[in-house]
């Protein structure tokens, strides 16, 4: 119980509420908040008469309901969004004890003790996500919203607005340096906290210069980039922390939390956390707003989905580990050389994801101590391939860390990886040059006899036995995923799939009749239609090395993953493959009758035909390269080496760039005002 003495945890927070509708659950919200010491000021939707009429009728005490008069129409993606938030801005400013000012929707609640909250709020900074809009390459959306207008609303649910967004460009392409007079534009999710400090110098900036406004009104989807980029703009920049809202990413977008997500969500330190639902997922909304502790179900499942739980203790990740994840299915003959490789690298923590491995893989992991087991007793294809554990295995345990995706038979070289230490320094220079990824192409290694005759054993190492590889021509194509690019050819097109080689007669052809038919709506949404794209060999792009943070995400692998900040200049790796062993023929007939790889493991059913109508199969050749260690491959242009990067891992007779290897096309960080 308070006293007029002892002030409320969160005295001098005022909260900046958008609501739209669900009552009940908004007064659960401004309860909680009022209870703490919170003054809340809150902006329905003009159209929301219902939900006035409700909340007006019982409202609570510490509450401004911004009048109907002052309340206008908040759509997705529109200039609403931040007339609502400018209006309650001005409402919590005019009371001159507060503070803290902290913008949450109606489906936001704590996942904090108050105490912790104010924790959290009152260190002096402010909490949003801020990020460089040039982190994504120009073709992207990031730069798209500023360059162009277009229509607010969600463009998946409503083919005019897809329509105009579209062909918006042919209205012509905005000058940013001139139209934003020289500030540099940033976005991050729309949700943030500020001092009564920055927030008085940023309306004081926006009334001395309307033009600002001006600017968004035209810019698409602004409420994640209006008051990002005005607050880079003043003084504050330097003291941004971590933003102060959780979610759970599924797809692209935030789901509903439930009661498995209240662990992580507490766990991240956050104070809140959204999107609740009271009526889809009323426990999870009960203990959030109780503070309760979880049922022991849900504590035992760690927020984790689809069955996945450690084996033990749960892992524990200190501040500045770097951390890799790998799925594991019976690579007991693999695995011992691969975690020698990552602690060479200088790897700190293993997350090891084991499904149903029978072949000793787990006595082999539980035998190293940096390795950290996680049981997944569920489909691996029905996880999306190992998608779906990794990135919630990652969102639970390593925001904020460096970590490293790979697969057992994959081991990550680099310009200068053969240096103790190389792996951190890498990643502070990733750091330092404002890169939140590592691109990397798939070299497929492999041994001189025939793959039936090797007699390679669990804990020798990989590279001896297999070090051969075919210095690989490569060509890329598009992709609308990060890294925005994707690469074919190489050994694995040329024996297995070489109807994917686009130089071959009709191959062109097939090609361009497809991308005419793909045009017709009704067709794109055929399964048969789709059916009848040309096959492609498989996708050597991959970005296994990411600076995992809130919103990161893999889509498919690490072939594709949610967009990630590239700088123009970085340097790329090599993942040297180890898939063609003597087991190869084998796990290729377990491969196709599991069914458990993409497109029901057409890959494997191709090497399996290769594998019986020639079974002392042997892919060396006159083409073969016997493997000399990283700077061989920058030498072959396999891999790009930078001045920069040599100069920073202490190389005085730096290698200029050049050569093959996925392109770093997006600016990395700047600073904030462009030059």
């Amino acid at each position: 119980m308070n006293t007029r003495d002892t002030p409320a945890p969160l005295d001098g927070l005022a909260c900046l509420v958008l609501a739209h509708d669900n009552a009940p659950q908004l007064r659960l919200l401004l309860d909680t908040l009022v209870h703490a010491g919170a003054k809340c000021h809150v902006h329905l939707d003009a159209r929301a008469a219902q939900t006035r009429a409700a909340l007006a009728a019982d409202m609570p005490p510490g509450v401004r309901l911004l009048p109907q008069d002052e309340s206008v129409s908040v759509a997705w993606g529109g200039y609403g969004m931040i007339e609502a938030s400018l209006l309650l801005l001005r409402s919590a400013l005019s009371d001159e004890r507060t503070q803290h000012l902290c913008l949450l929707s109606g489906t936001h609640l704590p996942v904090q003790p108050a105490h912790r909250i104010a924790d959290f709020l009152f260190d002096g900074r402010q909490h949003m996500d801020l990020r460089l809009a040039a982190a994504e390459p120009p073709d992207r959306e990031s730069l798209r919203r500023f360059w162009y207008g277009g229509l607010a609303g969600r463009e998946e649910s409503s083919p005019a607005v897809r329509l105009v967004n579209r062909y918006s460009w042919t209205l012509g392409k905005r000058n940013l340096a001139r139209d934003l007079r020289g500030l540099t534009p940033h976005v991050g999710s729309q949700w943030w906290h500020m001092t009564a400090g920055c927030a008085r110098a940023c309306l004081e900036f926006l009334d001395a210069n309307p033009w600002f406004e001006s600017f968004f009104r035209k810019a698409r989807i602004p409420d994640e980039s209006f008051f990002q980029t005005l607050v880079a703009s003043t003084d504050f920049y330097e003291q941004v922390g971590e933003p102060c809202s959780w979610q759970v990413m599924r797809g692209y977008s935030p789901g509903v939390v439930r009661v498995a997500d209240l662990q992580a969500a507490r766990d991240s330190g956050r104070p809140f956390a959204r999107k609740f639902n009271l009526e889809q997922e009323e426990e999870a909304v009960r203990l959030a707003v109780s503070n309760a502790p979880l049922p022991e179900a849900a504590g035992q499942s760690n927020g984790l989905p689809d069955g996945l739980a450690p084996i033990g203790a749960p892992p524990a990740i200190a501040d500045g580990d770097i951390v890799a994840l790998m799925v594991t299915r019976n690579e007991a003959l693999r695995l011992p050389s691969a975690l020698r490789h990552l602690r060479a690298l200088g790897v700190d923590r293993v997350l090891l994801v084991d499904n149903r491995s029978t072949d000793g893989t787990r006595e082999i992991a539980a035998q190293d101590e940096r390795v950290d087991l996680v049981d997944a007793p569920g489909s691996y294809a029905g996880s999306n391939y190992g998608v779906d554990w990794t990135n919630a295995l990652l969102d639970r345990y390593a925001r904020g860390h460096w970590v490293l995706v790979v697969d057992a038979d994959e081991l990550l070289v680099f310009p200068g990886s053969d240096r103790p230490g190389a792996l951190r320094a890498l990643c502070r220079h990733l750091d330092a040059i404002g890169s939140e990824a590592l691109p990397t192409i798939l070299l497929d290694c492999f041994p001189a006899e025939p793959l039936r005759d090797l007699r390679f054993r669990s804990g020798e190492d990989l590279p001896a036995a297999a070090p051969w590889f075919e210095p690989p021509a490569l060509r890329q194509e598009r992709s609308e995923h990060f890294p925005y690019v994707q690469q074919f050819g190489g050994l694995r097109e040329r024996l297995f799939f070489p109807e994917a080689d686009p130089n071959r007669p009709g191959r062109l052809v097939h090609q361009k009749l497809y991308n005419l038919f793909w045009r017709v709506p009704a067709l794109r949404a055929s399964e048969r239609f789709r059916a009848l794209a040309p096959k492609r060999s498989p996708n050597l792009t991959k970005a296994p090395l990411v600076k995992w943070r809130e919103g990161a995400g893999l889509v498919f692998s690490t072939h594709m993953l949610r967009p990630m900040a590239l700088a123009p200049e970085q340097p790329s790796g090599v993942l040297l493959h180890f898939k063609f062993l003597q087991d190869f023929h084998a796990r290729a007939e377990d491969a196709v009758a599991r069914g458990a790889h993409y497109d029901q493991s057409r890959e494997y059913r191709r090497y399996l035909e290769a594998l019986e109508q020639k079974p002392a199969f042997s892919l060396h050749s006159g083409r073969s390269v016997r493997y000399a260690g990283p700077e061989q491959l920058v030498e072959l242009g396999v891999m790009r080496d930078t001045p920069e990067w040599a100069e920073a891992r202490g190389v005085a007779d730096a290698l200029p760039t050049a050569g093959h290897g996925p392109d770093p096309r997006s600016p990395g960080k700047s600073s904030r005002r462009a030059s």
